[in-house]
């Protein structure tokens, strides 16, 4: 009953957010039959299932939401995990390399993901400029790093820090044009949501500047 009146709960606070920002809710899709863009990333699977499905445009960008369900193994132990996920459509070119803001507590939330994904590592050492222990000691800024260069000029130590203070503890891809934020708390609520996307906007506005 405690995982039904969660989902409930989480729904109602997307569908509310959905309905300020002026976005269509669609609940609960069925890709195959639904004419309606999968939410992809790094947690998307062939067993995650999809729930509170919201998409529209707001201040001049494409935005969609999903609660997302997924299951890993640990041995014989199934571990289930649940992200609330916005994506971004980036206005600048799909040229930015893999880059996945990891923050430290959260890291157990996603390690079954980075199994065999061996081009994303942890770049801090490998740029020019230094990253502020206030980033550093959240987050872990993983991306292929023969990259790392390419990735600070996207995220550079005073984004990052940016980051640190506006995201914290929400992880946060970026990969083939899209920005994803994934929000792990248990409880979602409307000032954690509507934070979020703010902080999601602020970030794409900064990468299609740079870009421009």
């Amino acid at each position: 009953m405690g995982g039904f009146l969660d989902s409930l709960q989480r729904g109602y606070t997307i569908k509310d957010v959905s309905k300020r920002l002026g976005l269509l809710y669609f609940g609960v899709v069925d890709y195959r039959q639904d004419d309606h863009e999968v939410i992809r990333g790094l947690t998307v699977s062939t067993t995650h299932r999809d729930k509170h499905y919201a998409v529209g445009s707001y201040d001049g960008y494409d935005i969609a939401m999903v609660d997302r369900y997924d299951q890993s193994k640990d041995g014989t132990k199934s571990i289930r995990h649940n992200w609330c996920i916005i994506q971004i459509s980036l206005h600048a070119p799909q040229s930015i390399p893999h880059v996945f803001v990891l923050p430290h507590d959260r890291s157990g939330r996603f390690a079954h993901l980075f199994v065999g994904l061996r081009h994303l590592q942890v770049i801090h050492d490998l740029t020019e400029q230094q990253y502020s222990s206030e980033f550093t000691d959240r987050y872990n800024l993983n991306a292929p790093p023969h990259q790392a260069l390419e990735v600070e000029r996207w995220i550079s130590p005073s984004v990052a820090l940016g980051i640190a203070a506006r995201f914290w503890p929400h992880a946060i891809e970026i990969r083939d044009g899209k920005l994803y934020v994934y929000i792990t708390e248990h409880r979602l609520d409307e000032a954690v949501l509507g934070g979020a996307i703010a902080s999601a906007l602020w970030l794409a506005e900064i990468i299609d500047q740079t870009a421009a």
